[in-house]
């Protein structure tokens, strides 16, 4: 008799392919997972302060390796615009043709080549790390530990939203009414954010309000030096000057004249 049993071999059992990112958003899921805090790598000084920011070069060096990975890339354009120019940066999926982008406005208070150079390359860190949702050490923060743990909602907000253009107008006219020069201007503004810009169109919505609130409390103070001393009443050394109550509302010195 002829043996009719045959042994079966398995069929070997294929693994689905996986499946490809489809848009520029799971891209950037699968990359952010990726990313490290990002260290803060250079120095700056401002006066006899010293501080530590994170430059676009390390932000690049440290980010677009894990952004190729993931089939993405990065671009700048510029852009004509009603006031000054824009700046769009612009994060690209390849493999989807998806993207999303970003602008940043380049109007710089002193005018200039170099300044507006300062400008495009701090909105070029500005909206890529907010495209990319970056963290970076908080080397330099020497304001943390005055500021509470739980913010309110709208201070959030305006510490993120960049002042309007009504704000950076009315900063200059404040600035011309007190008499300060460019020099003077850039120190006021490096004062009010930690060293960041001497840039008037680069500051938030919080750090414009300061700046127009110690303006004015600084052009008061001007105007009643002008005026020179006069009577004060008991009522009127009892309650404090509009001068004094600016100068309590921003928790420190006011602008040097």
């Amino acid at each position: 008799m002829t043996d009719t049993n045959t042994e079966t071999k398995p069929k070997p059992v294929r693994k689905p392919a996986p499946e490809k990112t489809t848009s520029v958003y799971g891209a950037l899921v699968a990359a952010q997972s990726k990313f490290p805090v990002l260290l803060k790598g250079s120095e700056g000084q401002v006066g006899s302060r010293k501080y530590s920011y994170l430059s676009y070069s390390e932000m690049i060096a440290q980010v677009m390796p894990i952004l190729t990975a993931e089939g993405l890339c990065v671009f700048h354009t510029m852009e004509p615009a009603e006031i000054g120019s824009l700046l769009i940066t612009t994060v690209f999926h390849a493999e989807s043709e998806t993207s999303i982008s970003s602008s940043w406005r380049v109007q710089p208070e002193v005018p200039g080549d170099q300044a507006k150079g300062s400008s495009v390359t701090y909105g070029k860190r500005y909206t890529l790390e907010s495209l990319l949702a970056l963290a970076s050490g908080e080397g330099d923060d020497d304001g943390a530990a005055a500021e509470p743990e739980e913010k309110r909602p709208e201070e959030a907000k305006s510490q993120l939203t960049v002042c309007t253009q009504k704000q950076v107008n009315m900063i200059g006219k404040m600035f011309d009414t007190a008499g300060f020069d460019n020099d003077a201007r850039g120190e006021a503004l490096q004062k009010v954010t930690k060293g960041r810009t001497e840039n008037a169109a680069e500051l938030t919505t919080l750090e414009a309000s300061k700046t127009i609130s110690r303006l004015q409390a600084t052009i008061k103070a001007q105007q009643e030096e002008k005026q020179g001393p006069t009577k004060t009443t008991k009522e009127d050394e009892q309650e404090p000057s509009a001068l004094d109550l600016a100068a309590q509302e921003q928790g420190e010195d006011l602008i040097p004249m």
